[in-house]
C-alpha cells in the first residue's frame, strides 16, 4: 500500500513538473513572440520619421533651388539693363558702340528663352514640392496601418491562439501614439526661417565692389530673400549695379542697371541693412528704381503641409505590444491561467557623432529633419507589467 502510494506521488510530482517545464517554455514563446512583435511595429515608426525627415529636407531643397532660379532672373534683368545703359552711353563712341550695341542685342535675343526655362523651373519646383507633400501623407497612412496589419500577422503565425494588444506610453491606453500624437502635419510658421538659413552664398549675397576708380565706385548690390504671409510663400528677389561719384562732402549716386523679380509681393520701397544682400543700403536709387520696375512671376507659393513633432521636448515614444495566449491548458489544470507576453520598444532620435559629427560640435535633438531616428528594447518595468495585467482582467 504504502508501495502503490509512493509511485503515485511520484507520477503526480513528474506530472506537475512537465507541466510546469511546459508552461514556462509557452511563457517563454509568448515573450519573444511580443519582443518581436514590439520591435517589428518601433521599426515601421522609425521608418515612418526617417522617411519624413528625408522628404521635409527635399522640400527644403526644392524651395531653394526656387530662389536660385528667383536670383537668377534679376540677375540676367540687371544684365539686361546694364547693357543697354551701356550701349546708350557708349553710343557716340566709334567701334565701342558697335560692341556694345552687339552685346546688348545678344542679351535681349536670349531673355525671352531664359526667362521662359526659370518660368518652368520654379512650376517644376513647386510640383515636386505638392508631390512631396502628398507623398508623406500618403506614406503616414500606409504606415500606420501596415504596422497593425503587420504585428497582427506575426503574433498569429506565431500561434493561432495568440491574440495582440497594443498599448502606448504612460497612458497604456490602446493607441498608437507613435502616429497619432508624437506627430503633426501643419504648415510650420519658420518654414521661411529654414529656407533662409539653407539658402547658397549666391543666393544670400549677391554685393561687392565691382570697381573702384579715383573718385568712381561701381557698386554690385543683390539678394533674394523668403518670408511668408498667411501661409503663402513670398520669394523676393533684386539685383542692382549702382555708379558712386565722390563730390565735395557727399557721394552721388547714379543708376547703372538693375532687375528685380518677386512672386505673391511686391518688394518694398524701403528695406532693411541685412535685407536682400544690402541692396536698398549699397544703392538705394537703384534698388527703388529696379523694385518699382520688377517682374512678377505667376504662380500662387503656398507653406507645405510637413509632419513635425508635436513636442520636440517630448519623451520618446514607446511601442508596447501585449501577446496573449487564449487557448485553454491541455490538459486543463487552471482555466483562468494564461501567457502573457509583454514587448517594449523605444522610437529614438541618435545621432552618432563619430560617423555623423555636426560642424559646430553641438548636440541635436529630436527633429524630422535628419534620418536619424532607430529602436531600441525598452523592458517592461514591473508596475506597468501590474497595470496592464489589471487592464487584462477586467
Amino acid at each position: 500500500m504504502l508501495g502503490t502510494l509512493m509511485i503515485a506521488g511520484l507520477v503526480l510530482g513528474l506530472i506537475a513538473i512537465t507541466r510546469l517545464g511546459f508552461q514556462s517554455q509557452q511563457q517563454l514563446h509568448t515573450q519573444a513572440v511580443a519582443n518581436h512583435a514590439a520591435e517589428a511595429v518601433a521599426i515601421l515608426g522609425a521608418r515612418d520619421l526617417n522617411f519624413k525627415s528625408v522628404t521635409n529636407r527635399a522640400m527644403l531643397a526644392n524651395e531653394v533651388v526656387v530662389g536660385q532660379l528667383m536670383a537668377l532672373q534679376s540677375w540676367f534683368l540687371m544684365a539686361e539693363d546694364a547693357s543697354e545703359r551701356l550701349a546708350l552711353f557708349t553710343s557716340w563712341i566709334p567701334y565701342v558702340n558697335g560692341m556694345t550695341r552687339g552685346l546688348s542685342n545678344a542679351i535681349t535675343q536670349i531673355k525671352t528663352p531664359l526667362l521662359t526655362a526659370i518660368d518652368v523651373g520654379v512650376q517644376a519646383q513647386h510640383y515636386l514640392i505638392r508631390t512631396l507633400e502628398q507623398a508623406q501623407f500618403i506614406f503616414h497612412q500606409a504606415s500606420w496601418t501596415s504596422a497593425l496589419h503587420t504585428m497582427e500577422q506575426l503574433v498569429e503565425a506565431s500561434d493561432p491562439s495568440y491574440r495582440v494588444r497594443l498599448f502606448n506610453h504612460q497612458t497604456l491606453i490602446n493607441t498608437p501614439g507613435l502616429w497619432l500624437s508624437f506627430q503633426r502635419r501643419a504648415r510650420a510658421d519658420e518654414y521661411a526661417t529654414w529656407v533662409n538659413d539653407s539658402r547658397d552664398p549666391f543666393t544670400r549675397k549677391r554685393t561687392y565692389n565691382w570697381l573702384s576708380l579715383l573718385m568712381v565706385d561701381i557698386e554690385k548690390a543683390g539678394g533674394t530673400d523668403i518670408s511668408q504671409t498667411n501661409s503663402r510663400v513670398v520669394w523676393r528677389s533684386i539685383d542692382t549695379l549702382g555708379v558712386h561719384v565722390d563730390i565735395l562732402f557727399g557721394s552721388q549716386e547714379l543708376r547703372f542697371g538693375g532687375g528685380a523679380g518677386y512672386i505673391n509681393e511686391r518688394l518694398p520701397e524701403n528695406a532693411s541693412r541685412s535685407e536682400f544682400g544690402g541692396s536698398y543700403r549699397v544703392n538705394k536709387r537703384t534698388s527703388r528704381k529696379a523694385a518699382n520696375r520688377a517682374e512678377q512671376m505667376r504662380i500662387n507659393r503656398t507653406v507645405p503641409y510637413q509632419y513635425l513633432l508635436a513636442d520636440p521636448a517630448q519623451e520618446f515614444p514607446n511601442v508596447t505590444v501585449v501577446v496573449v495566449d487564449e487557448a485553454p491548458d491541455n490538459p486543463p489544470m487552471d482555466s483562468t491561467l494564461k501567457h502573457i507576453g509583454i514587448g517594449r520598444y523605444q522610437v529614438r532620435f541618435e545621432r552618432a557623432a563619430q560617423f555623423f559629427p555636426r560642424r559646430d560640435g553641438r548636440h541635436e535633438s529630436a527633429n524630422l529633419f535628419n534620418g536619424f531616428w532607430t529602436v531600441k528594447e525598452n523592458p517592461i518595468r514591473t508596475l506597468d507589467r501590474r497595470i496592464i495585467e489589471a487592464q487584462l482582467s477586467l
